[in-house]
């Protein structure tokens, strides 16, 4: 039997843990959701930069020259970008709100080009894909309610 300081313990401890419990749910929860899109948008990064690598430039292709069509690459990697956001988070608007760089280089042999993110040496063409956007924090509201992830991914074209 339980003596008279005994009674009522089990609710007093449960109403002091349950805001640590709670909170604790909610950064799982949001974590879980940063690192989902964070890997979601490198893959959407990765599908963009192969995607916009076969814009290859084909009358040059027929001399031999390897060259991307910096046009079309740009266009073929934002909407493969487009897409796989859309597809990734659908009622999240992070598609429409993204920022999207598209960087094609097409260096000449012997004057590499250096990428403007990691600013490693460029010898082939390449395009160079950059997502950043905002992910919303829907329990723990901290810096404007979101936090902001960044994505590289490029793809080179190589011709033996």
């Amino acid at each position: 039997m339980k003596s008279a300081s005994e009674r009522g313990a089990a609710l007093v401890i449960t109403v002091l843990l349950l805001p640590v419990i709670l909170l604790s749910l909610a950064l799982v929860a949001d974590v879980g959701l940063l690192l989902l899109a964070r890997q979601r948008a490198q893959g959407a990064a990765d599908i963009a930069a192969l995607a916009a690598s076969q814009e290859v430039q084909l009358p040059l292709l027929a001399r031999g020259e390897v060259a991307l069509d910096e046009a079309s690459a740009r266009a073929r990697a934002a909407e493969y970008v487009t897409l796989n956001l859309t597809a990734a988070f659908p009622g999240m608007h992070l598609a429409r709100d993204a920022i999207v760089e598209v960087h094609v280089y097409n260096p000449t042999p012997g004057q590499p080009e250096r990428d403007r993110v990691t600013g490693r040496e460029i010898l082939h063409p390449t395009v160079c894909v950059v997502i950043e956007f905002r992910v919303p924090m829907w329990f723990l509201r901290v810096s404007g309610g979101g936090v902001w992830i960044q994505v590289h991914a490029d793809a080179s074209v190589v011709i033996p």
